[in-house]
């Protein structure tokens, strides 16, 4: 009776430290989203999803319109576009930081609802499992510049595990749809962002080599159809030079970074190594699935797909990781090129630990099995607050939305229509004078790019009754903004914003206001 009573205890505490990590992870989670404010790189892609709705076009050639930092193929942005359904930037980017975390989540929780007739022990373990993967997330900058950033990276990954969980439900080469339907999830993702370009490559030698080389010939026709039609359509319906100025020619004219500086070897040499502790993991376990010594060429296809499926998660990350190399030692490149790589080999061993918890669990005795439970449900408590207290304390504290930038500069914009020029935020403007303006970052991108820019690239695409530059202190706009209009200086005296924000007025509006 008293070890019933034991039992029964360690269920209850095991059921409960699971819900308060699941309450702790959500709160997190809801946190990083109401920061998405104070990230402003999420204003300038907004704007760019948000521009056709304002009768701008996603891709424009510099001599034809504001400049904005875009390098990507447009089906990220399409789907993105419901946040035109906000009204103010800061929903805006609230909503749209909401689904991009949506997009990245929710496949992953797709693989777990892909499983039929699960037991509640097995649901317990991918409640486990998901777990896990938050917590990577959430302590990974890398990983959650994915999730909560307002950019293509999100649809993008939703899009590949789309395909790869539809690759589970090929039964033969005759199973026309489904193998369509994948391989047009990859290749729109192709055309979400060309750091996905490794994916469709990895996907045909996965079929070739561990499945099936009918299904796998039957795969490469329809990527070929796909790519075709897919491709036909977006060139017919954006600028073919303009497209491509984009997504090829910036890119390639854009220098590399010099990987030797600080803050640029760091985070390379901490995501390598983060990288390489993912590959310890994978090849560990990679012997407890080789010991199930399932025949490949006596096997059922579908009970090959459900052995191998972390097998092609992780090698879809094994190459993302060298594009994400190749992406971060550019310029522009950002932490997030690595996270695109990280998300598919948490995935990997997401499924590695599932399997493998529910393979051990069946060896141990009733009263061990107690203990298995219980034990797993405090280590996700003690992770979760561990990630609380060393990378997420203050989204757990603080109100994420308080003291927003993004929110100052719309209630100023507002105050003064038609005359401000925010260069960091091209969404406050686009909202309060239905204008697109020059982005900051996209003008350095220009100069180091080596294309020629200087005032009168401004002229056309500013406020033409000008008479408020404001910026952030931190702001990129602080090396080039005195240099393109020497005609302003800055306003210490200014009362209209906080002492965080520059303000520059033209020099005779400021005589003017001291000598009335």
């Amino acid at each position: 009776m008293v070890k019933i009573k034991h039992n029964l205890l360690l269920n209850r505490a095991a059921v409960a430290a699971a819900a308060v990590s699941a309450l702790i992870l959500l709160r997190l989670a809801t946190g990083n989203i109401l920061y998405s404010q104070h990230f402003f790189w999420n204003a300038m892609r907004a704007a760019w999803v948000l521009s056709p709705f304002y009768g701008y076009s996603f891709y424009f050639l510099p001599a034809e319109a504001p400049v904005l930092s875009v390098i990507y193929g447009p089906i990220g942005a399409l789907l993105l576009s419901p946040i035109a359904l906000a009204k103010t930037p800061g929903s805006i980017v609230t909503f749209g930081s909401f689904l991009c975390f949506c997009y990245y989540l929710f496949p992953v929780i797709a693989l777990f609802l892909s499983k039929k007739n699960l037991s509640l022990r097995q649901c317990f373990f991918w409640f486990c499992g998901l777990s896990f993967f938050l917590i990577f997330t959430l302590s990974i900058p890398a990983m959650r510049h994915c999730a909560f950033a307002i950019h293509v990276d999100a649809p993008g990954l939703a899009l590949v595990v789309s395909g790869c969980l539809l690759i589970g439900g090929i039964k033969s080469s005759k199973s026309e749809t489904i193998i369509f339907l994948s391989s047009l999830c990859l290749v729109l993702s192709f055309w979400d962002k060309q750091t996905f370009v490794p994916v469709l490559f990895v996907v045909l030698a996965y079929l070739f080599c561990f499945i099936d080389k009918k299904i796998a010939y039957s795969y490469m026709t329809f990527l070929l159809v796909n790519f075709i039609l897919v491709s036909g359509i977006i060139l017919l319906f954006f600028p073919v030079k303009s497209l491509l100025f984009y997504i090829f020619e910036l890119p390639a004219k854009t220098p590399w970074k010099d990987i030797r500086e600080a803050q640029n070897l760091l985070p390379f040499l901490q995501y390598t190594a983060g990288f390489g502790l993912f590959i310890i993991i994978l090849s560990k376990y990679y012997v407890f699935f080789a010991q199930k010594k399932i025949k490949p060429e006596t096997a059922d296809i579908k009970i090959k797909l459900d052995n191998s499926r972390w097998l092609l998660f992780a090698l879809i990350g094994i190459s993302l990781y060298f594009t994400g190399v190749l992406g971060y030692i550019k310029w522009f490149g950002s932490e997030n090129n690595f996270g695109i790589s990280f998300y598919f080999l948490a995935i990997s061993c997401l499924l590695i630990f599932v399997e493998f918890a529910e393979d051990r669990f069946w060896s141990l005795t009733p009263e061990n099995k107690v203990y298995f439970f219980s034990g797993l449900s405090l280590l996700v408590l003690w992770l979760t607050l561990i990630v609380v207290f060393l990378f997420q304390q203050r989204v757990f504290k603080a109100n994420p939305s308080s003291k927003s930038g993004l929110v100052a500069a719309y209630s100023f914009s507002k105050k003064y229509p038609g005359q401000v020029y925010l260069p960091d935020f091209p969404l406050v403007t686009l909202l309060t004078d239905s204008k697109l303006y020059y982005f900051t970052f996209a003008i350095k991108e220009r100069q180091k790019a080596k294309y020629p820019f200087g005032r009168k690239n401004l002229n056309k695409y500013i406020p033409q009754d000008l008479k408020f530059i404001v910026f952030d202190k931190k702001s990129f706009a602080n090396g080039w903004v005195n240099n393109f209009f020497p005609e302003f200086v800055v306003d210490s005296n200014f009362s209209g914003l906080s002492p965080r924000w520059i303000v520059l007025r033209p020099k005779e509006n400021i005589f003017q206001e001291k000598n009335p």
